[in-house]
């Protein structure tokens, strides 16, 4: 019987340790994605054709690490692979045909925003002081979240090395 209280304990401790209260999703070394109110993490599987379209069917491959889903928005987080922030700013102003002026960017970062199909998207990759990289993708029919919610502050603040 103590056995069983025991070991109940060390699995409710460990489940409320574990519990993910301030909403960040882990992504890798030591990186995390703080989740909004609303904001879910959903399996891959069902989107990766989807997100492949709109986002990952370029030279340089970003494949995707979480998917995020909320009722009015959809967020793909990726991982560049084997290239720079100057490459994938370069690969996406030539796959999108747009010019230098739409993308801001600097050594560290690139953000662009943009009208495809019906969808208002927000691009943003971003060097992080452990030298990882990583690749966010938001696509909404609603322009004003695009302007708001998914503006390169508002990205970048979401990002978190711990």
């Amino acid at each position: 019987m103590k056995n069983k209280l025991l070991a109940t304990l060390i699995i409710i401790f460990f489940s409320c340790a574990s519990s993910n209260d301030n909403n960040e999703i882990f992504l890798y070394n030591n990186l995390y994605f703080n989740a909004l109110e609303g904001e879910l993490e959903k399996d891959k599987p069902p989107v990766v054709e989807r997100y492949t379209n709109y986002f990952n069917d370029q030279n340089i491959q970003i494949p995707l690490l979480k998917y995020i889903q909320h009722e009015n928005y959809e967020i793909f987080i990726g991982i560049p692979v084997g290239t720079t922030i100057q490459d994938l700013k370069t690969d996406k102003k030539d796959f999108l045909d747009i010019s230098e002026s739409k993308i801001k960017s600097d050594s560290n970062y690139f953000f662009t925003s943009y009208e495809k199909d019906e969808y208002f998207i927000s691009e943003y990759s971003s060097y992080f002081a452990n030298e990882s990289i990583i690749y966010i993708a938001v696509k909404t029919k609603n322009n004003e979240l695009c302007d708001t919610l998914f503006n390169k502050a508002s990205l970048s603040n979401r990002i978190q090395l711990k």
